[in-house]
């Protein structure tokens, strides 16, 4: 099997290379590779390396400059997708979208199903359900384009939150956090595990084969915020003895906080369909912490 990925420098990107399954040929890819936002290398990438399978990791993620960079959000995560859709059209490869929470207005007070309407309220959400409309309507109709949206993802790498919140306590006296936007962190390694499977099981002829579900969604177990995620990465990070005299963290409302960008006060993700079809099981992200804070060594 050969599969096209992009955004190998990200933290679902390495994750999923380093979860690579025997007998893969895994082409990887960043920006500097392939641009997301250039039409002719896009559709060049899918003619050229003729892939079975992409996986997109690669995304514009940066939710406060979307808004003054809508253009460019647009182009990374949305219309790239349907360059490479309408070339996978013709040479008969498959699709792995990966999406975000962002998609929901956080309205509701209960987690959000996958086939629930979508409702961004900022330009990064915006342009994910660009892309994700993109593949569903070219390959998903066919059975060939899928999307895997997923919510606050943690890793032990450089550029997590979890490492920035980690070098932030050891840098500052104070930090303020937001606490009232909730969801649930989604461990890098446990979602590269789960597309791998999911890419396995729609290459077989099995029951997962013929499902019809386009969109499918995946986090770990619970429910949290910003500011009890970071009081948890700051117990664990003095635990791991990765923190010497850490800042005090104060919880902060988002209409304090300031932003650019509107976010959703409640983007819980309903995983059951998925925990369910796949087979799976999930831990809590508090155990997921824990694991990816003692695997740190940047910080030692």
């Amino acid at each position: 099997m050969k599969v096209l990925l992009t955004g190998s420098n990200g933290q679902l990107g390495k994750s999923i290379i380093k979860l690579k399954p025997i007998g893969v040929d895994i082409i990887s890819t960043r920006k500097k590779d392939l641009n997301l936002t250039n039409e002719k290398e896009c559709r060049s990438a899918i003619i050229d390396i003729n892939p079975d399978w992409v996986i997109n990791c690669g995304a514009y993620t940066n939710v406060e400059k979307a808004e003054s960079e809508k253009e460019i959000a647009y182009d990374t995560n949305g219309h790239a997708l349907k360059f490479f859709s309408e070339e996978l059209l013709k040479t008969g490869g498959k699709i792995l979208q990966i999406s975000t929470d962002y998609v929901f207005n956080g309205k509701q007070e209960f987690p959000y199903k996958p086939n629930q309407n979508t409702s961004p309220l900022n330009i990064y959400g915006e342009s994910k359900v660009l892309g994700e409309n993109y593949v569903k309507n070219i390959l998903g109709i066919i059975n060939r384009g899928f999307v895997i949206r997923t919510s606050w993802l943690i890793s032990p790498y450089s550029n997590s939150f979890v490492s920035k919140i980690l070098k932030l306590l050891n840098e500052k006296d104070e930090l303020n956090i937001i606490n009232d936007q909730f969801s649930c962190p989604t461990c890098s390694e446990a979602l590269a595990e789960l597309c791998w499977k999911f890419v396995f099981l729609k290459n077989e002829d099995s029951k997962f084969n013929f499902d019809n579900q386009l969109i499918y969604h995946f986090s770990d177990s619970g429910i949290t915020n910003w500011y009890e995620l970071s009081l948890a990465i700051r117990q664990y990070g003095k635990e791991y003895s990765l923190l010497k005299n850490p800042a005090i963290i104060k919880p902060i409302s988002s209409i304090k906080y300031n932003s650019i960008a509107k976010r959703p006060l409640y983007s819980l993700l309903d995983n059951v369909d998925t925990i369910e079809k796949l087979e799976i099981k999930t831990n809590h992200w508090l155990e997921n912490l824990r694991n990816i804070i003692e695997n740190i060594t940047f910080l030692k």
